[in-house]
């Protein structure tokens, strides 16, 4: 399983590797993926909508790409942690 974000930072999950526009953030076994993209996400007031934080605030592309970098580092971190 993978997890991607879009340049809004809405977070999604698909079995696909690679997705047009999307950057992906994370992967591993579904059920421990989503719970440490969960973890390390924004959640949103709707309670199903996840965020990379940072993206949503950030005034340009270049601060965009390091929040999303830092997310990345902290779900890769966070797998780790797990043994996946």
């Amino acid at each position: 399983m993978y997890a991607h974000c879009y340049r809004s930072g809405e977070i999604k999950f698909s079995p696909e590797e690679e997705l047009p526009g999307l950057i992906c953030v994370g992967s591993g076994e579904e059920r421990k993926l989503r719970i440490v993209v969960g973890v390390c996400a924004r959640h949103t007031y709707d309670g199903e909508t996840l965020l990379v934080p940072g993206v949503p605030e950030a005034e340009d592309g270049a601060a965009k790409l390091a929040a999303v970098e830092h997310f990345c580092d902290q779900v890769h971190l966070r797998m780790e942690e797990e043994g996946v």
